[in-house]
């Protein structure tokens, strides 16, 4: 009987009880095994106390080479070295402990994993703050990053895109495959153009196996099927059942997507897993919290931050051209009321145009407000 211990979709150990049969070349008769203290010296072994025991060991040796067995073809009585009774105790005192273990192994492992999973974040921060004032940042180390990433969670392929929800079109930044590098700048190559709504987009996971339909309500607002086409315009042969993992991280009217496919279980781990192609739930946690934090600190890069920073600017310069506009609507609809009311008896009119009067204050301050952001934005 073998119970399996598996730790994070990890097979760590197994935990075996009962008996095995052996070959009869493999377990020596019983004067010959008393016998071998002859050839054996060994401190500490006293073999004297079998001396006379040579029938038991003799029972026991055929019990072990098989001919129980036979026995139990024929219909004879089973006889073991240990009884049943006697495994089923040994059963009930491993169970707690196996689960002791289970839980102890557990423990440890997500200590042990969560300082590599931080050393390995230090690392691509501290790569990100050492070269990011340099000129070609981009080009040069962010290939360098998603090598890194590639080879730590033993994936073949890792990709950064990036979507722009001004232009609809998805660029390709960059890929390492295997661990061969290709950058594409910035600017990137351009991929698809799906239409995403800015509103509906937030930073997400997501876990997708090859050849399997989207779990409902999540399609990664037709990112999915695009960041497949990806992978296999890239020459990746993924097969039937391993894994896509693709995790969404939100900027200034863009989204960046990191699509990581196709785990190497033999690279995670030198045991089988009992799911070869994909990501534990702590795995999964930790990509997601890096890819977070690389995207948070690429935006003290100088391309990046200008980047962004002028397109906060045009969104502040078309907010407040709709503010002047609607400003200006109002003044006019205050004038054309404010005419109206002039024409009504003077009671009624005066007290109306006490309360115009309020309105056109707050107008006035509006306005006050919208022509100064010019220079809000210069600071800026």
């Amino acid at each position: 009987m073998a119970f399996p211990i598996e730790v994070h979709g990890h097979l760590l150990a197994v935990a075996m009880i009962g008996q095995l049969f052996f070959g009869s070349k493999q377990v020596k008769e019983g004067s010959e095994f008393v016998n071998s203290k002859k050839v054996v010296d060994v401190r500490g072994l006293q073999w004297d106390v079998l001396l006379g025991e040579e029938n038991r060991l003799d029972r026991a040796r055929q019990i072990l080479v098989g001919d129980q067995l036979k026995r139990q073809a024929s219909g004879e009585e089973t006889v073991f070295l240990v009884t049943r009774e006697q495994v089923r105790e040994r059963i009930e005192r491993l169970l707690p402990n196996l689960e002791r273990f289970r839980e102890s192994a557990e423990c440890h492992y997500r200590d042990f994993r969560g300082k590599l999973e931080s050393a390995f974040r230090c690392e691509l921060m501290g790569l990100i703050e050492n070269h990011r004032r340099e000129p070609d940042f981009l080009d040069r180390h962010i290939p360098h990053i998603l090598q890194r990433m590639q080879q730590f969670w033993a994936f073949e392929g890792v990709y950064l895109l990036r979507y722009s929800f001004t232009t609809n079109i998805l660029y390709k930044i960059a890929q390492s495959i295997h661990s061969k590098v290709k950058s594409y700048g910035i600017n990137g190559k351009q991929m698809a153009q799906p239409y995403v709504e800015e509103k509906e987009m937030h930073s997400c996971p997501y876990l997708h196996y090859v050849g399997e339909a989207p779990r409902k309500g999540t399609d990664l607002n037709g990112f999915l099927n695009v960041c497949e086409d990806i992978v296999k315009k890239s020459k990746l042969e993924l097969a039937k059942g391993d894994c896509e993992f693709i995790v969404l991280t939100r900027s200034f009217r863009e989204v960046y997507i990191f699509v990581l496919a196709g785990r190497e279980p033999e690279t995670v781990s030198s045991l089988e897993s009992s799911n070869p192609g994909g990501i534990s739930d702590i795995c999964q946690d930790a990509i997601f919290e890096t890819c977070s934090e690389i995207m948070d600190k690429l935006h003290t890069i100088k391309a990046l931050y200008e980047r962004h920073l002028d397109a906060l600017s045009q969104a502040t310069k078309d907010s407040q051209k709709r503010t002047e506009e609607e400003a200006t609507s109002l003044a006019i609809k205050i004038e054309t009321l404010s005419t109206q009311i002039k024409q009504l008896p003077t009671e009624v009119a005066d007290e109306l145009q006490s309360g115009l009067s309020d309105i056109e204050d707050a107008v006035g301050r509006i306005f006050k407000e919208v022509k100064s952001q010019p220079q809000t934005q210069a600071g800026l």
